[in-house]
């Protein structure tokens, strides 16, 4: 296991705090992580989203579940994205990259 990289943490730990509108992009490698991942989304208050793999890790009908074409139109206004379980690619390479990622 590669060691504990502080500097990043703290700064994506800032990052995160400073978001105006985080959104949460998960992926079939969250599959397990349901529970943390609903915390997380609760706790930063932030819509979690995914395209395929990813149907599961929040139930579709939680509050906090944006379905693929409401997260494509709060793309542009999303400041700060999280992705757990996933590389990105979809939204990333169809919708543009962010700055924050």
């Amino acid at each position: 296991m590669p060691p504990v990289d502080v500097a990043a943490i703290d700064l994506a730990a800032a990052k995160l705090r400073a978001a105006q509108n985080p959104m949460i992009w998960v992926g079939t490698g969250a599959q397990d992580a349901s529970p943390a991942v609903r915390q997380l989304a609760d706790l930063l208050q932030a819509p979690v989203s995914t395209r395929r793999m990813g149907h599961g890790v929040v139930d579709e009908t939680d509050s906090l579940f944006v379905p693929l074409g409401l997260a494509h139109e709060m793309w542009p206004d999303v400041d700060v994205v999280v992705g757990i379980g996933t590389r990105i690619e979809f939204p990333l390479l169809q919708w543009g990259g962010k700055a924050s990622t």
